[in-house]
C-alpha cells in the first residue's frame, strides 16, 4: 500500500507471532493496495457503475471517512 509497518512483538514465542504479522500484513495489501489491480479497494473503480461486494472489513474502511465527513457539515 506504499506504507511502512511497525510490529512490537514481546513474546517467548516472538518467531511465531512475527510470522503472522507479516502474513497478516501481506493479506491487508493484496486487499486494500491501490496499486493493485486485483484488490478490493481497486473493484469500485474497475467495474464503475455496478454494484461490487467487499468484506466486512473493507466496507468498514470505506464508510467511515465517508459518514466523518457527513457530519462536518
Amino acid at each position: 500500500m506504499g506504507s511502512d509497518a511497525h510490529v512490537l512483538i514481546s513474546s517467548a514465542h516472538a518467531d511465531a507471532h512475527v510470522d503472522v504479522a507479516c502474513r497478516r500484513i501481506e493479506q491487508l495489501e493484496a486487499r486494500w493496495s491501490r496499486f493493485r489491480a486485483d484488490s478490493e479497494i481497486s473493484q469500485p473503480n474497475r467495474l464503475a457503475g455496478h454494484p461490487v461486494v467487499v468484506t466486512r472489513g473493507t466496507y468498514a474502511l470505506v464508510a467511515r471517512p465517508g459518514a466523518a465527513a457527513g457530519s462536518a457539515d
